[in-house]
């Protein structure tokens, strides 16, 4: 049964990735939820290995997201002056 639902996070992936072409912010939610399925796919399965690759993934979509954040703010700043 998990090996049916391992077509779920390919999926939420691809999704994310068209959310990003568009530059949709809820691309970073779906990155976090693919990774935190992804995490426990890997545990359950006992491939350890994968893990820190995937903390890494999602340290840097957070990074990302706290970014664009940061840059949208800014850019809102720039038109009301």
């Amino acid at each position: 049964m998990f090996d049916l639902i391992s077509w779920f996070a390919p999926l939420l992936n691809l999704f994310g990735l068209y959310l990003a072409i568009f530059k949709k912010k809820e691309a970073f939610l779906i990155f976090t939820i693919a990774n935190i399925y992804w995490f426990i796919y890997h545990i359950v399965y006992k491939s350890y290995h994968f893990c820190p690759v995937l903390v890494l993934y999602q340290i840097m979509n957070t990074w990302g997201y706290l970014k664009w954040r940061k840059e949208e703010k800014l850019h809102k700043n720039n038109y009301k002056n």
